[in-house]
């Protein structure tokens, strides 16, 4: 029992790994088998997590369980932490890998975005930690940059030179977001069907 090597099955033209007794379908492709080789050796095996296989094993539970959009946003700051720090043990990561990758990948970067990228990377580990007793999280509670506060509110003094400004199109969006408190996104995905005249 337990995990065997990774094999190709030419009629499914598939990868795959048997895994306590059971066959496992890896990926077509051979780098995205090996990656989740790596993965279920971490799970079922004996090897010590990489930066690559952590990250990996968190992007496949966010893929499982959230939004894509959610998955793909994570995706973006991890791909960009993998190829920094991707080689070395998960367990070691320190709170100096951290700020390395953010001064090489993200150079200019505000302190709303260094806050979010730390952030990012600190979610992931945590959920790491849940996942594997052994795990040691060394970076849990590292002080991140206060980001700034990017939102601001009109008075209503101010309504009418906003109104002034806007164009025979944007008028009445802006209008219907003054009168009802939504946000710019909010109000642009606004539908006939979400119209209700007795609440209104």
């Amino acid at each position: 029992m337990g995990l065997g090597t990774m094999f190709w099955r030419a009629t499914h033209k598939c990868w795959y790994v048997k895994l306590d007794g059971k066959f496992k379908r890896l990926s077509p492709g051979e780098v995205d088998s090996q990656q989740l080789y790596q993965v279920l050796l971490v799970e079922y095996g004996t090897k010590d997590p990489t930066v690559a296989d952590g990250v990996c094993m968190y992007l496949d539970w966010l893929k499982r369980t959230k939004a894509a959009t959610t998955h793909a946003k994570k995706k973006r700051t991890l791909d960009t932490f993998v190829a920094v720090h991707g080689a070395m043990k998960a367990s070691n990561l320190e709170p100096q890998h951290l700020f390395s990758w953010v001064d090489k990948i993200f150079p200019n970067a505000g302190p709303t975005t260094v806050n979010d990228r730390l952030g990012t990377v600190m979610t992931a580990w945590r959920w790491l930690a849940k996942q594997n007793r052994r795990f040691i999280n060394l970076i849990d509670g590292v002080e991140k940059p206060t980001p700034e506060m990017r939102e601001f509110y009109l008075t209503s003094d101010q309504w009418p030179t906003l109104l002034a400004a806007c164009t025979k199109t944007t008028r009445p969006v802006v209008e219907f977001m003054l009168r009802s408190g939504a946000r710019p996104q909010e109000a642009l995905r606004v539908e006939i069907s979400q119209w209700n005249k007795d609440h209104f």
